[in-house]
């Protein structure tokens, strides 16, 4: 029998996972930390510079706050997971 190294890449490619976030705060399912960071900053983003302008759509069309303030985060989300320039995920090169 030949002698096979194992390959370690599958083991680090695999995404941290966050469930425990306090010692009395535990989430009901683990979600990825990319993908968490990802929502907050593209949401974070959105309040910060784009505030006036949701707000002046929503003025005209109520349900559109809740989709720029949850809609696009996760969009953006989803899209982060599909790109992978050089087989790798994008998060690699942010």
């Amino acid at each position: 029998m030949e002698w096979e190294p194992y390959d370690y890449s599958i083991v680090y490619a695999e995404p941290y996972r966050v469930q425990q976030l306090t010692n009395n705060w535990r989430l009901p399912f683990p979600i990825v930390l990319v993908n968490a960071i990802t929502f907050v900053l593209v949401a974070g983003i959105e309040l910060a510079f784009f505030r006036s302008m949701i707000a002046w759509i929503t003025s005209y069309v109520k349900p559109a706050g809740v989709f720029f303030y949850l809609g696009v985060p996760y969009l953006c989300v989803l899209l982060l997971a599909k790109v992978k320039p050089d087989g790798k995920k994008i998060h690699f090169y942010l």
